[in-house]
């Protein structure tokens, strides 16, 4: 098997209390054929046009061959699912993630709208990967949103900025991957995988800030991650999860990567703005978006809250997940 290196791939497995679920169906193929036709172009000419042009000389012939594909699934079959592949200098985003993404980002942006209850997006997620009981059913269907939903000019800009500055980071994250030559996660231990993480972090973070991009999507796209990432309830024992840590889960959200990921938001919160029609303002939301990272980062280490995030979302019924918007 070729090395693998992803950004918060995660695998579930039955061995950690973790239902080892396929959804490769979430989306059936004529969605995701469809998806492919809109997203394929689009990534394509962002990597091409946006993220090569900003990379440093070194940068860019570091790696003369690198190349991306939107693959409709991926081999994990996951809607969470972002890898690059070494050997082939290749970075892989399925068009299954995306869409993924995208749903979630037009599902988020519609609940702050309405001002309706969000914490039920949340809670699908916890849903969707934790209890294979649950109907693998995409968010905006699971929570009612309504299909012209994208005419609210709100919905629609706001969905758009947190998918398409995700993406960036993504691309960034993935490419820094290939870089700095980081070894598979089955070659290292879960301590030097997490700071090539941390690294792929901030070359993320800087790319997006050479092109001018606020990366405003990254508090809800690690809160995101905070909801799929395993907890400690979900396994028979405090030691069964300390082994699956140490083994196992090689890039978890630690504290320490959530603080870097907000101290770097905050030192460069006004470079990020400079291209904006009101740089003042967009500092100020870049700097409430680091308060909330790292206000994340604190809650990654509480093992009692988390463990009442994961109840909660698994008590969480079909029926309320639909009306979070009554």
């Amino acid at each position: 098997m070729k090395a693998r290196i992803g950004l918060l791939l995660v695998a579930l497995c039955s061995a950690g209390g973790l239902w080892a679920r396929d959804l490769g169906e979430l989306y059936d193929r004529q969605t995701l054929s469809r998806a492919a036709a809109v997203y394929g172009p689009n990534i394509q000419g962002l990597f091409r046009e946006d993220f090569l042009d900003r990379l440093t000389f070194q940068e860019r012939v570091s790696l003369p061959n690198v190349h991306l594909e939107t693959p409709l699934i991926g081999p994990q079959r996951s809607p969470w699912e972002f890898f690059a592949l070494p050997a082939r200098q290749k970075i892989v985003v399925p068009v299954l993630s995306i869409r993924f993404l995208d749903d979630l980002a037009i599902t988020y942006a519609h609940l702050e709208r309405h001002q309706c209850d969000r914490e039920q997006l949340f809670n699908y997620l916890t849903r969707l990967f934790y209890d294979k009981r649950f109907p693998a059913i995409p968010p905006r269907q699971a929570l009612g949103i309504p299909a012209d939903a994208l005419d609210d000019p709100y919905v629609d800009d706001v969905s758009q900025k947190i998918l398409k500055s995700t993406i960036y980071f993504l691309v960034g994250h993935e490419y820094a991957h290939l870089l700095y030559q980081h070894q598979g996660y089955e070659h290292i231990t879960a301590a030097q995988a997490q700071a090539q993480e941390s690294q792929s972090d901030t070359f993320a973070l800087e790319i997006m800030r050479r092109i001018g991009v606020p990366p405003l999507s990254m508090a809800f796209f690690f809160t995101l991650a905070s909801r799929i990432d395993p907890v400690p309830a979900a396994f028979s024992s405090t030691a069964e999860f300390e082994r699956y840590l140490q083994k196992k889960q090689t890039h978890p959200l630690t504290g320490k990567r959530l603080q870097n990921v907000a101290g770097y938001l905050r030192r460069h919160a006004d470079s990020y703005a400079r291209l904006q029609a009101n740089p003042t303002t967009w500092v100020s939301a870049l700097q409430a978006s680091a308060t909330d990272i790292e206000n994340l980062g604190r809650i990654v280490h509480d093992a009692q809250f988390r463990q009442f995030q994961l109840k909660r979302g698994l008590a969480a019924t079909e029926s309320q997940m639909r009306s979070a918007c009554p």
